[in-house]
């Protein structure tokens, strides 16, 4: 069986809480403490509905001291077999914080399955996902410029650089790529 995009399930369940205890993260998430993963075991199932339920509506605090309004997205999952092995969020459409930082889709690989070439697959089975839903002609991906594994998932699927940004509230430079659709 060859690897796929799912929405979030309790299937997968151990395999993400693996994860989690792997040190499984996204973008400029932090790590899950021991306690964290503890209360995500025990409700599962009130985690993916929290997930998905803040997902759709509401306002977000960013990381720039801001309250924005909160963009629907879509969120999968890329396992292998009952294997979880990365998460990606699709964000249907941007906010002014997201055009600046974070764009359209953000994602995260499992530490034991980098460099194998997942990320760069979560990315095209998204990217297909994208021409379906995002209403805009290309899609808007940000990361580190430190962060060679996603500048390279990025390129590997069409991403043209536009610009680096710094910010007062983030350490290091962002690179900002746009991926025609």
């Amino acid at each position: 069986m060859s690897a796929k995009l799912v929405t979030p399930s309790e299937e997968y369940k151990d395999s993400f809480i693996e994860a989690l205890r792997e040190g499984f993260k996204r973008g400029v998430e932090t790590e899950k403490t021991e306690e964290e993963i503890a209360e995500i075991e025990n409700d599962f199932t009130g985690y993916l509905e929290k997930t998905r339920a803040q997902d759709q509506s509401g306002t977000i605090l960013c990381p720039d001291g801001n309250t924005y309004e909160r963009v629907p997205s879509s969120d999968y999952w890329l396992v292998l077999d009952d294997t979880f092995i990365g998460s990606i969020s699709l964000r249907h459409r941007l906010n002014e914080f997201l055009i600046q930082f974070g764009g359209h889709i953000g994602y995260g690989v499992r530490p034991g399955f980098r460099q194998q070439g997942y990320g760069t697959l979560m990315l095209r089975l998204c990217l297909d996902e994208a021409r379906k839903i995002v209403k805009d002609t290309r899609a808007l991906l940000t990361c580190a410029e430190d962060n060679t594994g996603s500048r390279k998932i990025i390129e590997a699927n069409g991403g043209i650089l536009e610009d680096k940004l710094d910010f007062d509230w983030h350490e290091g430079t962002v690179l900002r790529y746009w991926i025609e659709l």
